[in-house]
């Protein structure tokens, strides 16, 4: 699975979610995240039609076809039991 976890420097909310994701990669090794930052990954924010609604992680199944969007600070066991419930995905 990967996610594409989209916030920016001046977002308390992205901060918190970008605290958390980093706990989460510690226990899901094979997750594969990458961190994009809303205002220099312009291009990135577009492909994927974002508009400010961040903290936005994007999620991908193994055939890199996006399956789910989580909005806002989400709790850490909420991250964590949705990633491990769509982990064959």
């Amino acid at each position: 699975m990967k996610v594409i976890n989209i916030g920016a420097i001046w977002c308390p909310s992205c901060l918190v979610m970008k605290h958390r994701w980093e706990k989460i990669i510690k226990e899901l090794s094979w997750l594969d995240l990458k961190n994009c930052d809303y205002d220099t990954d312009r291009e990135l924010a577009n492909q994927y039609l974002v508009e400010k609604e961040i903290p936005l992680a994007i999620f991908f199944d193994q055939n890199g076809q996006e399956f789910a969007r989580k909005q806002g600070e989400i709790d850490r066991q909420e991250l964590l039991d949705f990633i491990l419930l769509n982990q064959s995905r």
